[in-house]
């Protein structure tokens, strides 16, 4: 055998055995048997090829990178330790197993003496936030996904550039790629007004995957420790009307006074240690309660957080057990829907139980991929008896979960692999029957008029766009 033949043979060997190491990762770290037994058998029937496409496209590089933000935390967090939990007052009976999984997820307990209110148009909750800002006599924390530098944007730059000059503690962070979608850029702005702002987590070349999936898409504004904004709204020029009267998309934001305003504040602070030295005090301790009144009073609520870093999937399990919980009716707003089967499952078996189940989804989407992808999955809910609409007045980009008329869930989450599995989210937990029944009434405007979609619908779509929906479904765990 002569030389060239042998350099051959040890080719193929060095191939096959990369092949098979790579098999071999994939068998041990993928948590979806499909997905693992895809990337086995193509690395062992096509070794090279195999093995480039999963050192790109298959190893979890986001949740490694994330975790690495946090080096002194464990990466593991035992939700089976037990923990000391009461009955809620307020809390229906049927619905203390959600709140038992929630304390035993975030290890949070609900926090009472909430004052909440919805937000529901952008200049409505612009103006409330530039109020707090405004009035702030310590301490102001904003985190956003997308800062617009011009339009609405322009009244929070000069109102926080005015709190650092009054010596309020000012503290600014904006995603570094949601800072794309702003022309001129907002951090250098905020800077050149003297406001401290930080970007949160610039995209790096040797790791371009990892870090454009490893978003901050939290939206909070704290104001001295007492008054708290979030939910899903960006401060973007989208939501509010344009010179016809006109909005380019409608969305809900949550005004939050009490302890929970503490815990987002404690978030803000935990994020902003990831990317910047500047330091950052604790909020300002709430005022103590008037005598005489109850703990009791206002809303329950507690905090969800989430993210790439951690391993429970925090957001996904509350949610899994709101849905399973529900007893008369669970109603979704989400601008982009592609869920995970268990929940897919969970909506098909609340629906088959007879609980009214019913879903609000933007007819035109700004991502037409995601809305393309989402119309391929529709059928198995629909012959479940879930009701799915299409919104049609203007692109919907409120996140809500209600349930029961007594239970909120909101945030800034989507019900898509990119906020459940990529990015940094927030929800927020709400037990209240007057919060509920608001909610209630919100999805109920917003379905009025709106195009119920059917089985006759989904059929008689061109084949062409059957074709393009399932090839958008295909790369769902991607977009």
């Amino acid at each position: 055998m002569d030389l060239a033949a042998i350099g051959w043979h040890v080719w193929l060997l060095l191939a096959e055995l990369l092949g098979m190491l790579a098999a071999l990762h994939a068998l041990f770290h993928k948590r979806d048997p499909r997905s693992a037994l895809v990337w086995v058998l193509f690395c062992l029937a096509f070794p090279l090829l195999g093995v480039l496409l999963y050192v790109v496209f298959g190893r979890n590089r986001v949740r490694r990178v994330a975790r690495q933000l946090k080096p002194h935390e464990p990466g593991l967090v035992d939700i089976a330790q037990p923990l000391v939990w009461h009955p809620a007052p307020g809390v229906p009976g049927y619905l203390e197993p959600l709140d038992r999984l929630g304390l035993a997820t975030t290890r949070r307990g609900l926090l009472a003496g909430n004052q909440v209110r919805l937000l529901a148009e952008g200049e409505t909750a612009y103006a409330s936030m530039l109020s707090a800002i405004h009035a702030a006599k310590q301490q102001v924390l904003l985190s956003t996904y997308i800062f617009d530098a011009r339009g609405v944007g322009s009244p929070f730059i000069a109102a926080l550039s005015d709190a650092v000059a009054r010596g309020v503690e000012v503290r600014v962070l904006v995603d570094s790629v949601g800072e794309w979608y702003s022309r001129p850029r907002v951090v250098r702005l905020l800077q050149q007004a003297g406001v401290p702002t930080e970007r949160f987590r610039s995209p790096k070349p040797w790791s371009l995957a990892a870090y454009l999936n490893l978003r901050n898409h939290r939206k909070i504004l704290v104001v001295d420790g007492e008054q708290a904004f979030a939910g899903g709204m960006n401060i973007r020029n989208h939501h509010v009307p344009d010179g016809q009267g006109r909005v380019a998309a409608e969305d809900l934001h949550f005004s939050l006074a009490g302890p929970i305003a503490q815990d987002l504040a404690q978030l803000f602070i935990e994020d902003w240690q990831l990317v910047s030295d500047q330091p950052v005090s604790q909020p300002p301790a709430l005022p103590s309660a008037p005598s005489g009144s109850p703990l009791e009073s206002g809303s329950l609520c507690r905090l969800v957080e989430d993210g790439p870093d951690e391993n429970i999937d925090k957001l996904m399990r509350v949610i899994l057990a709101a849905i399973h919980q529900a007893r008369e009716r669970v109603y979704i707003i989400t601008p982009y829907f592609l869920p995970p089967r268990e929940i897919m499952i969970a909506l098909q078996s609340a629906a088959l139980r007879g609980v009214d189940v019913r879903v609000l989804l933007p007819e035109d989407n700004n991502l037409p991929f995601v809305g393309w992808a989402s119309r391929h999955i529709l059928s198995p809910l629909l012959q479940a008896g879930v009701r799915v609409f299409w919104y049609q007045q203007a692109f919907l980009h409120t996140k809500l979960l209600a349930i029961d008329g007594c239970y909120t869930l909101m945030g800034s989450f989507n019900l898509d692999p990119r906020s459940l599995r990529l990015n940094f989210e927030l929800g927020v937990e709400i037990h209240d029957r007057h919060i509920g029944r608001e909610s209630d009434r919100y999805f109920g405007e917003h379905c009025q008029g709106a195009l119920e979609v059917t089985h006759a619908s989904l059929a008689s779509r061109p084949g062409l766009a059957k074709l393009r929906d399932a090839v958008c479904w295909l790369f769902s765990p991607y977009l």
